[in-house]
């Protein structure tokens, strides 16, 4: 493996296990209802409301990336209900972002 390689790997890794100990705040509530309502209606990903900007909201008006959202999904169908492994499930998507090149 290049060093380069290793670096990423090494980062991605030490911001999954950092993560770990954290509860589901802001952005992660969020898409843990989305993963929620995703893994039950799997065809309808925004058809539901949220408690967003404290009121409920349309979940369309509230910005989530969508494959993001049904790889949170899978891994709650999966894994189940436990926080702490659906954030190891992303540890895909830390890797993706700290092995991209820069333009």
């Amino acid at each position: 493996m290049k060093p380069l390689q290793l670096a990423a790997l090494a980062c991605a890794a030490a911001i999954t296990l950092l993560d770990l100990p954290k509860p589901l705040i802001i952005d992660d509530a969020a898409y843990y209802e989305f993963a929620r309502h995703i893994a039950q209606h799997p065809g309808d990903p925004y058809g539901f409301q949220m408690f967003w900007y404290n009121v409920p909201q349309p979940a369309n008006e509230v910005l989530a990336p969508p494959v993001f959202l049904y790889w949170l999904a899978a891994g709650l169908r999966l894994l189940g209900d436990h926080p702490m492994l659906w954030k190891l499930w992303a540890f895909p998507f830390a890797l993706l972002f700290t092995g991209t090149p820069r333009a």
